[in-house]
């Protein structure tokens, strides 16, 4: 493989990675126009099915819309952090409680990098497969619980709803155009951008060597597509 060939497939991976980043632009309209309440079960529910979609098919291609599925799911929990955060609780603490979703990020990673691990090894792929659908099922209820009775309380109380500031989707993109024609807005974007990239060139290096270390991987075979199904 020539090595323009490899440098195309390798940005085409890196600006993948930005589609989480993305799609908090039309999940912020949405949730502006349709309410957290819709939005947080149903990308739940996007996940469960990207999962069970994950586990009965052996098709690559499959697989791969599944993983799809389960990253736009997932996408979502970043901005309904935020907008619960900033709706619900006082000003004093939405940084802590901002903050503490990062660390739940963190925290996922690393128990599904070592919990999953170890289901995988020793209760085998079908099994850990159902652990997981019956934990994003459960949290699935209990959003769904939880929707309940807001909605309960909002028609209690319609004051709740009435204060809502609905912006259109064609103004959101309006001020994004405006934002990117700044060159300080690109720069500080480009630099973000790529202070990301290197940090996760350092974890996709180390990566490597605690895969092969701690997890007997093959050095061959280590973070690849193979070695990963």
């Amino acid at each position: 493989m020539s090595t323009y060939l490899r440098i195309q497939l390798f940005i085409v991976a890196l600006f993948f990675t930005m589609v989480s980043a993305f799609l908090q632009i039309p999940y912020g309209y949405l949730i502006d126009s349709k309410g957290f309440e819709k939005i947080l079960p149903f990308c739940i529910f996007a996940v469960l099915i990207g999962s069970l979609v994950y586990w009965l098919c052996d098709n690559h291609i499959f697989i791969g819309i599944s993983r799809l599925i389960i990253g736009a799911g997932c996408a979502s929990s970043y901005i309904l952090v935020i907008f619960i955060a900033t709706t619900y609780f006082k000003k004093t603490i939405i940084p802590l409680l901002i903050s503490l979703g990062e660390i739940s990020v963190g925290l996922g990673d690393y128990f599904a990098g070592n919990v999953y691990l170890y289901t995988f090894k020793y209760l085998g792929w079908h099994m850990s497969n159902i652990i997981t659908i019956i934990m994003i099922s459960l949290l699935f209820f209990y959003s769904m619980f939880l929707i309940r009775k807001i909605y309960k309380i909002k028609f209690a109380l319609p004051t709740l709803t009435a204060n809502r500031i609905k912006v259109p989707f064609k103004e959101i993109i309006h001020y994004i155009i405006k934002l990117a024609q700044k060159p300080t807005n690109i720069a500080i974007f480009i630099y973000s951008f790529f202070t990301w990239g290197i940090i996760m060139t350092f974890a996709g290096y180390w990566g490597k060597s605690y895969y092969i270390n701690m997890n007997n991987y093959s050095k061959k075979y280590a973070l690849s597509i193979q070695e990963i199904y």
